[in-house]
């Protein structure tokens, strides 16, 4: 056999390592790809790299629009130790969409960080206004998703050329709201 160095000599069970599954049959609009990585399957529960990409899986989070589009997870003995989980969420109001990061440990906890490869990200509300946000916060709270931005407010109300004003806190819930 030729299992990888730092295996222990006394392992049994199943080892997979460098399996790409294309999973182009499932009704997705996209073709995702599962690749499973230095896999142990054996008495001391599973270990290995699992990642699928291209998923193009939409669904909900606390009420936000989800698109997925990649799923990584690291696991040791059946623990999380490593997640990178990459989509994008539609802010009601803005109607815009935001990547994303998501972590998850194997307690359940998850956390969420904007994904911008570009910084600083610009939403607009046509004929109301502009918001160069300058920091994002993530809140989960009795089942509602809240986004609170901060940054650089612009109106674009009347054809007048407004100042630009910044805001610590203006927040998004799930269903919409904003204060």
């Amino acid at each position: 056999l030729n299992l990888p160095r730092g295996t222990p000599h006394d392992f049994q069970g199943l080892y997979l390592d460098d399996v790409v599954v294309e999973l182009g049959a499932l009704e997705l609009d996209s073709e995702p790809t599962l690749r499973l990585d230095s896999a142990f399957l054996g008495r001391g529960g599973f270990s290995g790299t699992i990642a699928a990409t291209d998923l193009g899986l939409t669904g909900s989070l606390g009420g936000f629009d989800l698109e997925l589009s990649q799923l990584g997870l690291t696991i040791a003995q059946n623990s999380i130790t490593a997640s990178d989980i990459r989509g994008r969420i539609t802010l009601p109001f803005f109607e815009a969409p935001l990547d994303v990061a998501l972590g998850v440990s194997d307690d359940g906890r998850f956390s969420l960080a904007v994904d911008s490869p570009n910084g600083l990200l610009t939403l607009t509300k046509e004929e109301l206004l502009t918001l160069r946000v300058d920091r994002v916060a993530f809140e989960f709270d009795d089942g509602e998703f809240t986004v609170t931005l901060s940054g650089a407010i612009t109106p674009l109300i009347g054809g007048i050329a407004w100042p630009t004003f910044q805001v610590d806190a203006l927040s998004i819930d799930s269903p919409g709201k904003v204060r």
